[in-house]
């Protein structure tokens, strides 16, 4: 439940610091300090991460359809190899996440656990 409210809050948020700049202005208190709330919940910058990281991704697979194209193959195997590349560097980041998230999140042993929280994990 507080995860859904969590993901609910952060980018109504967002909207609503935006809607109401035109009362308050850009650099009011209202405005930056609502602003830096709806950035620091959850929902926001993760869509915010993976939107840049697609765009990122998008511009290297275009380039390297580019430089293939350049130096003379068919534009599908262009095009194969471009993307081919972006999907490598995603999976490596990928990879890279889950190792990060495995050291980073662990989980408490049993038996600092109480009854409530063994049974739910």
């Amino acid at each position: 439940m507080a995860g859904a409210l969590l993901v609910t809050a952060g980018p109504m948020l967002g909207i609503y610091t935006v809607v109401r700049v035109e009362t308050y202005g850009w650099t009011s208190a209202h405005t930056l300090g609502l602003g830096a709330l709806a950035l620091a919940l959850p929902a926001a910058l993760v869509i915010g991460a993976v939107s840049l990281g697609l765009a990122v991704l998008s511009t290297l697979a275009a380039a390297r359809t580019e430089a293939l194209t350049a130096a003379g193959p068919p534009s599908a195997e262009a095009l194969t190899g471009g993307h081919r590349l972006a999907c490598t560097v995603g999976a490596a980041l990928l990879v890279a996440a889950f190792a990060v998230a495995s050291v980073v999140v662990r989980r408490k042993p049993a038996s600092t656990l109480n009854p409530t929280e063994a049974r739910t994990g």
